[in-house]
């Protein structure tokens, strides 16, 4: 049986400089977007395996996803990713058959949970730990330069993070590798998901609608 890790996670950039000026005072500059957290933004995917060869199939599983509100976690603002899943055979790669919530928001160019645990890099080309497990750690990093990526929804300029794990007891590298790509302004786009053990991915989660709050 597979173990699991999930791609959680793509990333990039803002630069701002300042002037003060008396007479010639500048408008205020609008913060960037680049996960898209804004309250009513809708994303829908749907779930793919590889057939055997190098095609996929769906799975049909649909998760919608609503970020419904905000809310103060330590004094940070969060949001309520609420996510509806149609998973009725319970597919361990998607969240499980109905409702369930999560609440995001970004620290530093990290796409992080309630808990802090990191889910995408943006700009820092750091390894981050995403998950300690007694059989290994799961990490992801930003990989170097953009990508175009192809989905139901449309074609986007992506930043990838790619996903790999160390394993216990001798933190050898695993074969295995996931990738998860968001895109400026519009968010998670794509995620490959692999065993631990299998160089080729398995599973794809792909955008395949959205819409963006103005």
């Amino acid at each position: 049986m597979y173990r699991l890790f999930f791609l959680v996670v793509s990333i990039p950039f803002l630069f701002i400089s300042c002037n003060n000026d008396d007479d010639n005072s500048s408008p205020p500059i609008e913060e960037a977007n680049f996960y898209a957290l804004t309250v009513g933004n809708t994303w829908t995917y749907e779930y793919f395996q590889r057939n055997g060869s190098d095609e996929f199939e769906t799975m049909n599983v649909i998760e919608e996803v609503l970020i419904t509100n905000t809310s103060e976690v330590d004094g940070e603002t969060f949001f309520t990713f609420q996510s509806t899943t149609d998973n009725e055979n319970n597919s361990p790669i998607a969240p499980e058959n109905g409702v369930t919530t999560v609440k995001k928001r970004d620290s530093l160019g990290y796409l992080i949970k309630a808990d802090h645990s990191i889910i995408f890099s943006k700009e820092n080309f750091t390894d981050y730990l995403i998950s300690d497990n007694n059989w290994g750690d799961v990490y992801g990093v930003l990989k170097e330069g953009a990508e175009i990526i192809e989905v139901e929804a449309g074609s986007f300029n992506t930043y990838r993070n790619e996903i790999y794990a160390l394993l216990s007891p001798n933190e050898e590298i695993s074969q295995g590798r996931g990738n998860n790509y968001y895109s400026e302004d519009v968010g998670h786009i794509l995620e490959k998901i692999s065993g631990v053990s299998n160089p080729v991915h398995i599973w794809e989660k792909r955008l395949i609608s959205f819409n963006i709050v103005d």
